[in-house]
């Protein structure tokens, strides 16, 4: 099964177009982890998942792909977007995302098709079939890029979980940034949505120094 190297040559890809993705990447998968919604086995969603949705908003935004908004210049901007698109607006009952030819949304075989608000309208009609039979239409639906009849997604259980969670995250940094426009907030924007014990990653870090330093010589961090 050579899936796994394909996914990463596309990753590769993806990151050379996209520099802002892998950062967006990195916090939408720690916000997933810290909520228990980072592993297909438990009904989440894992990290290629992550990286085809944060890809596919890009794609499908007029004034990223006209260079009028650097992504990478704007990440607070984008993590909002994202949090905005697939909280409240991304109808997936409805589409498959692909991000390959065809780029945008697919209509799911056998679901009724519900026009959804904001980005599913940039389908411009592009209601085709995705060829993959859906048993259950409530989970994300993400066409494998290197492979158009596998579903990468398809463990995803708890998609309407995921969703909300993005939605309240959105409220969350929302209602954040109102604060300290207001005066009346203190802290970091992110605290509202990453706080939380990290003393176990610490000791990992400090456990991976000890080994670095031992094998091979002092870090330079």
């Amino acid at each position: 099964n050579f899936g796994g190297v394909d996914a990463i040559q596309t990753f590769m890809q993806w990151k050379e177009q996209y520099p802002a993705m892998p950062i967006l990447v990195t916090v939408i998968k720690h916000f997933l982890l810290m909520r228990g919604l980072n592993e297909p086995v438990n009904g989440g969603i894992g990290g290629f998942s992550v990286i085809c949705l944060v890809v596919s908003m890009l794609q499908l935004m007029p004034q990223v792909q006209s260079r009028n908004l650097i992504p990478e210049h704007h990440l607070g901007e984008m993590l909002l977007e994202f949090l905005d698109l697939y909280g409240h607006h991304f109808n997936y009952r409805a589409v498959a995302i692909s991000t390959v030819r065809p780029i945008g949304y697919m209509k799911k075989v056998g679901s009724i098709y519900e026009p959804c608000r904001g980005y599913c309208l940039l389908m411009r009609q592009q209601e085709l079939a995705t060829g993959i039979k859906y048993r259950d239409l409530g989970r994300l639906s993400i066409i494998d890029p290197n492979n158009p009849s596998n579903d990468i997604s398809g463990g995803s259980s708890n998609t309407d979980l995921i969703f909300q969670r993005f939605d309240d995250a959105y409220a969350a940094l929302r209602g954040k940034m109102q604060e300290i426009g207001d005066g009346k907030g203190k802290g970091g924007i992110l605290d509202v949505i990453l706080s939380g014990d990290y003393s176990s990653f610490r000791s990992q870090r400090e456990f991976l120094r000890h080994v670095h330093e031992k094998r091979i010589g002092p870090c330079k961090d």
